[in-house]
């Protein structure tokens, strides 16, 4: 009867002790979370243009206000505030190495790229080839150039 007892108190002693223990449950990934556009980034201009390399563009400028919701459940929810009235697009996701895919419910799908190396995390949507209508500061004159964008995402 008394080992018994010792049993019991020593099994209730190790429960007790495994509860006071810190979760076992895994870290979520880096990339759940609330997102929304920071900044448009600027490259691939040519001379006489190369001092736009680099700028940071403002999104709202352009018509960008949406936002993404990535959840722990690995579901989303892309919501576009572009026009009068906000839409939600829902999806899955995962996430691998710095990729993050999502597939949207209707079939489309879409990739950025993680960045954690900085203060803030950031999302990059893919570079995307572009063309305006500038005034070349040598000529002063307009003409059309080439060049890229990419819409970068940070962590709310």
């Amino acid at each position: 009867m008394k080992q018994f007892i010792l049993f019991i108190s020593l099994l209730t002693a190790s429960v007790a002790l495994n509860s006071c223990s810190k979760s076992n449950d895994p870290t979520p990934d880096p990339v759940v979370g609330k997102w929304a556009p920071d900044y448009l980034l600027a490259s691939g201009f040519v001379a006489p243009y190369t001092s736009n390399n680099g700028a940071k563009l403002n999104p709202l400028a352009y018509g960008i206000s949406d936002s993404y919701e990535i959840k722990t459940d690995k579901s989303f929810i892309y919501t576009d505030r572009s026009g009068v009235v906000i839409t939600p697009y829902p999806g899955t996701w995962d996430y691998t190495g710095t990729q993050l895919n999502l597939k949207y419910d209707n079939g489309n799908s879409e990739t950025f790229t993680y960045d954690g190396t900085g203060t803030t995390p950031l999302l990059l949507y893919p570079v995307q080839a572009v063309s305006d209508s500038l005034v070349n500061p040598t000529t002063n004159k307009k003409e059309l150039v080439k060049f890229n964008l990419q819409l970068v995402y940070s962590k709310q």
